[in-house]
């Protein structure tokens, strides 16, 4: 992350940096966040509410198994095929 932008980083320019929002997804984030706040002391308000923003803001994605894909599928053309009759 280059330093000199976050000079005059406010919470939304935090949200919004994509590069941010990486770190926040990472295994590691609590870990870059407090090294940031080391190097940025000023910034640590705005970086620490920035950050939960993005974590309350996770989209969880639903994922069906092959097996249920398979079910819906089969079923989509079982309806076309009765409809087509």
């Amino acid at each position: 992350m280059s330093p000199e932008r976050f000079e005059t980083y406010s919470v939304e320019d935090f949200v919004i940096d994509e590069e941010f929002r990486k770190i926040l997804n990472s295994p590691n984030a609590d870990v870059i966040l407090n090294e940031f706040i080391a190097c940025f002391p000023e910034k640590e308000q705005e970086a620490k509410l920035a950050a939960d923003i993005v974590k309350g803001l996770k989209i969880f994605t639903f994922k069906q198994s092959t097996a249920r894909k398979k079910e819906l599928w089969q079923n989509i053309v079982n309806e076309k095929r009765t409809e087509i009759q």
